[in-house]
């Protein structure tokens, strides 16, 4: 049995081609906008149901959403 061995050029455009279609897949997120949460100040990111009202969007949660309202009214 015979190995036969690919050139390194070969074997540079396999992995080049693979990594271009690595970036490319359907789960890659890292190209949608993100906004810091005002409440845990993480980051989060775009998400499809909030294509509408983005400008709006302030929370990356429920959980925040409502520890905001809770902080508001003890406030008050």
């Amino acid at each position: 049995m015979m190995i036969v061995k690919q050139p390194l050029r070969l074997l540079y455009c396999y992995v080049q081609k693979a990594r271009m279609a690595k970036a490319d897949f359907k789960g890659n997120k890292s190209y949608l906008p993100t906004k810091d949460c005002i409440v845990c100040k993480r980051p989060f990111t775009w998400r499809k149901k909030w294509e509408k009202n983005w400008d709006e969007i302030k929370y990356c949660s429920d959980a925040c959403r409502a520890k905001a309202k809770k902080n508001t009214a003890a406030s008050q």
